[in-house]
């Protein structure tokens, strides 16, 4: 992708990761960290099923970064591996008690959050203040 972007991985490399981006990634492993296997899963859920709706939806103009962005939710690989996730989550949800199920529900609220930031950031072209 970056060759379609003209950019280098250097580049990308010196720029980092923004606040928000590093904030999502902070959530997600501390999720994995502190949590089971179903509160990890929920927080990793919202990020493949966002892009998979919206890549379900959205009509983008012919441009080459975008028609490698959206072929690979085309492709049908993306809505099946969110289903299969969705169904794990499901499961760990059923399983496991109501202690469980509210930390897996937190850890998927505060994905979900997440995910509405980050594409805001990208919009934004959020970096870091100072």
């Amino acid at each position: 992708m970056f060759e379609l972007l003209e950019i280098e991985q250097a580049e990308v490399d010196r720029v980092g990761p923004s606040p928000t981006n590093l904030a999502y990634v902070n959530h997600i492993i501390t999720s994995a960290a502190t949590g089971g296997v179903g509160e990890a899963a929920a927080a990793l859920l919202p990020c493949p099923w966002s892009y998979n709706e919206l890549g379900d939806r959205l009509s983008l103009p012919d441009h080459p970064v975008y028609n490698a962005w959206v072929e690979a939710y085309h492709s049908g690989l993306l809505e099946e591996s969110t289903a299969a996730w969705r169904d794990l989550v499901d499961t760990f949800a059923e399983q496991g008690g109501p202690a469980v199920r509210e930390s897996m529900r937190q850890a998927f609220l505060t994905s979900s959050r997440y995910e509405y930031l980050f594409w805001t950031m990208a919009y934004n072209m959020e970096s870091w203040p100072v």
